[in-house]
């Protein structure tokens, strides 16, 4: 069996799967959890950041969804509250 060698930390790891293995590269659990994290706060962060024309390009959203998201997103408590649930933990999935 081939060893695969995590391409951040070099440690040693099982082999991943080839669809689970993104563009080919292995990482270990760890390396791969700190990549996703680090991938969703950043989704995150422009998400919250998205202007009223930006939302209403994405299909489904209409004029009230997005006049609602953007002024939920002005209070700067909101934008707080949802750094903070993610910062503590929370982490939404599909």
């Amino acid at each position: 069996m081939n060893k695969f060698y995590c391409t951040m930390c070099t440690v040693e790891c099982a082999p991943i799967k080839k669809k689970d293995r993104p563009k080919n590269v292995p990482l270990c659990d760890e390396c791969r959890n700190k990549v996703l994290s680090i991938y969703t706060k950043l989704v995150m962060e422009s998400f919250i950041s998205l202007s009223k024309e930006d939302l209403l390009k994405i299909k489904g959203i209409g004029e009230e969804t997005a006049n609602s998201f953007v002024e939920f997103f002005k209070d700067k408590n909101n934008k707080q509250m949802l750094i903070d649930l993610y910062n503590s933990g929370v982490r939404i999935i599909n």
